[in-house]
């Protein structure tokens, strides 16, 4: 019984931190919004632009505070999502097929149909057409802060359901980033880390239980990754894998992580990634130049083909046996989530910064295709939700 109740008081505390994190990354956009449609914008662009230098070795890396956060701060983020998803496959939602067969279908249909529905708009727009996968991604930290204010007793099934799905979606994300979004390959830095893969490989084989020796190389495997032209995030993902999830001395080195990791994450990373890439200047600009197919391909998608494709996908798993809805599930409660997972943010906006990093004019008017969609996602699921009667 009192493992019990440790084990449900984590989960709030958990559950306190992500819906936290939600308003701070709601208030950092807020905040940005506001400086780059003022007299402020000068001092926000400044803050993007503000020259960082990292000595590594023999080389010095030179970027801006915006690509430092983003391919640097966010691999932490990345990092922590590769533990969670871990710690769901070991010990959690994903440990039995059945348990997760419903959010899997679920998360796949969140994925595909959005996706073409943005492909359909942009078939014949070479540029545009880049930005295909950018309406599959679910916001975990925003469609829990949603889900909280809701502030009504569903089924506890409801929130894993939400929580696994944007897990899920993660993984795609992850994929999807690390075999369409990179280009300029360095063969012989991949050699390289490959190398160190391997080296992890072969200490995980001998039982190496050391945490500080995975960092280690996780650290090189990040430098090796950065300048084989993959995205550097993808290192943080990989070295997640190889921490012990329970050691000899019956510890939890991968808990221990995730607990030390996740308030620099969800209170700093999370809405300083927010803050640098929500800055949409809307002063002067026509609305041609915000809204064309990208744009409304990504509104489309996160809005309509997110929770289109959570519930066709749902009813078709659970409708040929492949899948079972939980009981006190029900297609309404499936509806509100499914609108909760059209807030994309996060993952959405760094997949922006990788499709459009080179044409300024459709970042803009991704980016406020996210910010649409994502108001528009949150409200709709909060009224379903709220308006659901409870049995």
């Amino acid at each position: 019984m009192n493992s019990l109740k440790r084990k449900h008081s984590k989960t709030h505390h958990l559950d306190d931190v992500i819906i936290c994190s939600g308003y701070l990354m709601i208030a950092a956009c807020i905040i940005a919004l506001f400086m780059e449609n003022s007299s402020w914008s000068i001092y926000y662009e400044a803050i993007e632009q503000y020259p960082i230098r990292i000595h590594l070795g023999f080389t010095v890396l030179k970027k801006t505070f915006l690509i430092f956060v983003n391919e640097g701060l966010m691999t932490i983020f990345f990092f922590l999502i590769g533990l969670e998803i871990k710690s769901a496959y070991v010990n959690g939602p994903l440990n039995d097929i059945k348990k997760a067969a419903l959010p899997i279908f679920a998360a796949l249909g969140g994925m595909v149909v959005p996706a073409l529905f943005y492909i359909l708009l942009n078939y014949n727009q070479a540029l545009y057409l880049n930005g295909w996968a950018i309406p599959m991604a679910t916001d975990i930290a925003f469609s829990l802060a949603i889900y909280s204010m809701v502030n009504r007793q569903f089924p506890i099934e409801l929130r894993l359901l939400l929580t696994t799905l944007a897990i899920i979606d993660d993984i795609g994300a992850i994929l999807v980033i690390g075999l369409f979004y990179t280009d300029h390959l360095s063969y012989s830095w991949m050699w390289i880390s490959m190398i160190l893969c391997f080296m992890m490989c072969v200490f995980k084989y001998l039982r190496f239980e050391s945490v500080i020796l995975y960092l280690s190389l996780g650290l090189l495997l990040w430098y090796g990754v950065l300048f084989s032209g993959l995205h550097a995030t993808l290192a943080g993902v990989i070295v997640a894998f190889f921490i012990p999830y329970k050691n000899s001395k019956g510890l939890y080195p991968i808990k221990s992580l995730e607990k030390q990791i996740m308030p620099w994450v969800y209170y700093i990373v999370l809405p300083l990634f927010a803050f640098l890439n929500s800055g949409i200047d809307f002063r002067g600009l026509q609305l041609n130049y915000l809204i064309n197919t990208s744009s409304m391909g990504i509104i489309l998608g996160l809005l309509f083909g997110k929770p289109i494709g959570v519930m066709l996908f749902s009813w078709f798993s659970t409708h040929f046996g492949l899948a079972k809805l939980s009981e006190g599930l029900d297609w309404k409660m499936i509806l509100g989530v499914g609108f909760l997972t059209g807030i994309g943010f996060t993952m959405s906006l760094f997949i922006t910064s990788l499709s459009f990093e080179t044409h300024f004019p459709t970042l803009m008017s991704a980016r406020f295709g996210i910010l649409v969609a994502s108001i528009l996602s949150g409200l709709l699921g909060f009224i379903l939700l709220r308006r659901i009667p409870l049995k």
